[in-house]
């Protein structure tokens, strides 16, 4: 199976050339690198996967996966219709539709989690603010 996955910066741009490790239980299963358009494409076992993006000078990002959370890539077009030739029944237009519509936003749907989520390094931000501004106070008290 493979992993696809798009990986952007917060002002939106593309996260080009970044390395992209899938471990399992902790352990590195997989690597790749994301090519000029942020994706990338890594065959993986099935499974929870967590997925760390490092784009250098700080930057990265990490996200679980979760076997409940995947989607399959859409099949390949039928060949051969059970009717006439070329043609595909309701039912199985409706699944490749499914699918594909499944995989296409499955990025917006991570991207949605994640902005809901409250991240460590903004309350870690927070923290800081105080402290400094407490320091600052502390300075002008002494005065």
């Amino acid at each position: 199976d493979n992993v696809v996955l798009s990986s952007y910066f917060a002002s939106g741009s593309p996260c080009q050339s970044c390395e992209v490790t899938l471990l399992q239980n902790g352990v590195s299963v997989a690597t790749g690198t994301t090519d000029d358009q942020g994706e990338a494409v890594i065959q993986a076992p099935a499974g929870t996967l967590t997925v760390k993006v490092d784009a250098g000078g700080g930057h990265g990002a990490t996200q679980i996966l979760k076997d409940d959370t995947m989607t399959a890539s859409p099949p390949a077009p039928e060949t051969a219709a059970a009717s006439v030739p070329g043609t595909l029944d309701d039912t199985r237009l409706r699944q490749i539709v499914e699918e594909a519509v499944a995989a296409k936003i499955r990025p917006l749907v991570l991207q949605i989690e994640q902005q809901q989520s409250t991240p460590m390094d903004k309350i870690i931000a927070a923290l800081g603010y105080l402290l400094g501004a407490f320091g600052l106070w502390m300075l002008w008290r002494r005065r």
